[in-house]
């Protein structure tokens, strides 16, 4: 998921805030953001 995640970054330049508002997948990228953080918060 992380991948397609960054896939999709790089294609339509989602590293700005607007790219992701336009973004059809933004539902599904804040819940895996926050899933992978609360991962990264249990592994430490």
């Amino acid at each position: 998921w992380k991948a397609k995640i960054e896939e999709w970054k790089k294609r339509i330049d989602c590293e700005y805030d607007w790219g992701c508002q336009i973004c059809p997948y933004r539902e599904n990228c804040y819940y895996l953001k926050e899933v992978l953080i609360e991962r990264d918060e249990l592994g430490k």
